[in-house]
């Protein structure tokens, strides 16, 4: 076996590889995404309860989007995913861009409460039921062990639901929901290296290198931008 192919079959190497690359992307990614939102006009206007005062680009959740997706498919190519990983992969990038189309529509249009929930739905049960990603157990929290697969499906999709609304309230303080975002992207990397899971050890890097060059730019003074309603596909 050669040296790459040693170094690439090292799930800790691959983390930080990938994490590094998607720094290295989202660097060149980001730039472009504000000066689109400032020649096109894709700005956020303050308010009387904003917390900014001069019109900022809101279109940071495609930037995190875009990098997370090219960075993520490059090393699901590399890594060689087995049947059941690659369609947890692409039934994960499915629903981000359902979650990601939502979200702009919602910052250029405004979209009603109820058709945003709607839209969250359908992401969250193309990855509990096409990925066969969910909750199968509670580990004895409150007495409660295994779930019925109707309520561990059901459970999942409500908890997806709740996160994701979770973070588009987080995202109107400079830089809460990316460093949350981090936070907890490292706990679970952490976790899926040591149990050996590739995909999700990949998700969760990848989505740390692209959210650490989003807040470089959110915390800016010169080139701030937010991520908008387009947060929810993270």
């Amino acid at each position: 076996m050669s040296f790459i192919d040693t170094a690439f079959s090292n799930l800790y190497f691959l983390g930080v590889l990938s994490a590094t690359i998607a720094v290295v992307l989202s660097r060149k990614i980001f730039p472009a995404i504000i000066y689109l939102s400032n020649t096109k006009n894709l700005m956020d206007v303050p308010g009387e309860r904003s917390m900014h005062t001069h019109k900022t680009a809101t279109l940071g959740g495609v930037g995190v989007f875009i990098t997370f997706s090219l960075t993520l498919i490059l090393f699901g190519l590399i890594v060689k995913l087995t049947v059941t990983d690659f369609a947890q992969l692409i039934s994960l990038l499915f629903g981000i861009i359902i979650l990601l189309f939502l979200g702009i529509k919602d910052d250029l249009l405004v979209l009603s409460a109820q058709k945003k929930l709607v839209g969250q739905i359908i992401a969250a049960s193309v990855v509990v039921i096409l990925g066969e990603v969910r909750i199968s157990s509670l580990g004895g929290l409150l007495g409660i062990g295994e779930l019925a697969p109707i309520v561990s499906v059901i459970f999942t999709i409500l908890t997806f639901v709740f996160i994701i609304n979770a973070f588009n309230l987080a995202d109107g303080i400079d830089g809460l929901a990316g460093s949350i975002a981090i936070l907890s992207s490292t706990i679970f990397g952490i976790y899926f290296l040591v149990n050996s899971n590739y995909l999700m050890a990949l998700v969760s890097f990848i989505l740390i290198g692209s959210l650490i060059s989003f807040l470089y730019f959110n915390l800016s003074k010169d080139h701030k931008i937010f991520m908008g309603d387009s947060v929810q596909c993270l």
